[in-house]
């Protein structure tokens, strides 16, 4: 978790010259254990903890991560639950791209990187699709291969 953290906080200040000032979260232990408190301490960023046992406090964390497992629940709809971390990333992936009121009527993706995001490329989640593999990393064909 470290390693991420400090490689989003670099990432953020080098693409899009943004300091991180202050992190909320709730008493999750992937958040206080020693190197991540050490980590925060260094870069000078100020912790803000939200009271145990009182979601209401964790601000829109809580409803926006039950919208994200929502959403994956039903693109997961007759395929393996093998397929949920994809399901999660595709989620998030929409969401960002769909407008939000709290951004005036813009889009997650476009208020960080000032420019609207493509969605020609979308496709329903689930579609059948081909990998094309570079000749070189084909197996050796033989004579009754399909």
């Amino acid at each position: 978790m470290v390693t991420v953290f400090t490689s989003f906080i670099y990432a953020r200040y080098t693409q899009e010259d943004a300091i991180i000032k202050r992190l909320r979260t709730d008493h999750g232990g992937e958040y206080v254990y020693a190197a991540m408190v050490t980590l925060l301490d260094k870069q000078g960023i100020v912790h803000d903890l939200s009271p145990a046992y009182s979601h209401e406090s964790n601000g829109l964390g809580e409803p926006y991560n039950q919208t994200i497992i929502t959403a994956a629940r039903s693109l997961l709809t007759g395929l393996p639950l093998a397929s949920w971390a994809e399901a999660i990333t595709t989620a998030v992936y929409h969401r960002n791209r769909l407008p939000n009121r709290s951004i005036a009527k813009s889009t997650p993706y476009q208020s960080l990187y000032h420019k609207k995001p493509l969605i020609s490329h979308l496709r329903p989640y689930g579609t059948k699709c081909f990998v094309h593999l570079p000749e070189e990393k084909r197996q050796p064909r033989r004579k009754h291969m399909p």
